[in-house]
């Protein structure tokens, strides 16, 4: 008889867990193939850098049900703007931000882009040494660049529209390392992006390793991540339990354990500290949020 009701009431306790979890709103987790900061396959798969940012974020928000679907980049953009639950880690925001698209306060800041080429070929780019000025490149037109369909920043994307017809813009799949194929099968001279993104590749291929060279345009530039939620009722109160949740998270050992993965060059941290400092920290109060088990952290290591 104790066995039965002990039966019952695990079955009843298993059912009322499901139904309570049907009730609570889902989140669509959007993700893109962009190693280093997103994996979607592989022995690394979900171990990106925004990959282990979105899962402490996950953690810390069990009112909502979470999925994770990974699109090609444009079908995410689009997926931003239809569907009222899509939210996506690490994104940029725009001058004029779009209006379908809601943002967090900002949770992260990087190195800017820079261009990427085969290590082969850096006599054709470098010039004593500093940093390149794409607009010079995109005006001498001699080395052909492709560049992924997604917005780089306003400082780019100006560039960009300067000078559409010298340049190749590709929808990807596997956004980096398309391209990087490209430039290693001579299809192309060089891309523009993240300079972690070349490290895994250079780690597979090292008799055909690429650079990451500075752009002149930006060096005074540094990427800032948001989480970016649909412009909607539960969109607005994703983003709200977002902020409340970094206000926790940002000077935690966890997350500048995973800021810091995979960040390159290494010489950029002392700027990168700075920047930390200027560009997301000062948009939280961390007196209002409990002590965390260490002091405040540095990225210059």
């Amino acid at each position: 008889m104790l066995k039965r009701i002990f039966l019952l009431l695990v079955a009843l306790s298993n059912y009322v867990f499901a139904e309570s979890n049907k009730v609570k709103p889902e989140i669509l987790w959007l993700q893109f193939d962009f190693p280093p900061y997103e994996i979607a396959s592989g022995n690394d798969k979900n171990q990106g850098q925004i990959d282990r940012i979105r899962s402490l974020i996950i953690d810390r928000l069990p009112q909502y049900r979470h999925q994770k679907p990974t699109l090609v980049n444009q079908a995410r953009m689009d997926r931003l703007m239809l569907q009222n639950n899509s939210c996506h880690m690490g994104m940029l925001k725009p001058k004029n931000p779009k209006p379908h698209l809601i943002y967090s306060k900002p949770h992260m800041t990087g190195t800017p882009h820079h261009i990427i080429a085969s290590e082969k070929s850096k006599d054709r780019f470098y010039r004593n040494n500093e940093a390149i000025s794409l607009r010079e490149l995109l005006k001498e037109g001699e080395l052909l660049l492709s560049v992924p369909s997604r917005s780089m920043g306003n400082v780019l994307n100006g560039i960009f529209s300067e000078y559409q017809q010298a340049i190749s813009i590709r929808e990807s799949s596997n956004v980096g390392v398309d391209f990087f194929t490209l430039i290693d099968k001579g299809r192309i001279d060089y891309t523009i992006e993240y300079p972690p993104s070349i490290t895994r590749w250079n780690q597979n291929h090292p008799d055909n390793k690429l650079i990451a060279i500075p752009i002149q345009e930006l060096s005074a530039y540094y990427p800032i991540g948001y989480a970016a939620c649909s412009n909607s009722a539960l969109g607005k109160k994703v983003i709200r339990d977002i902020n409340h949740s970094f206000e926790n998270l940002l000077q935690s050992t966890d997350y500048i354990k995973n800021y810091l993965l995979y960040l390159y060059p290494k010489n950029l941290h002392p700027q990168l500290q700075q920047q930390y400092e200027n560009s997301v920290f000062i948009h939280y109060d961390f007196t209002r949020t409990p002590a965390t088990n260490q002091p405040r952290h540095s990225l210059a290591k």
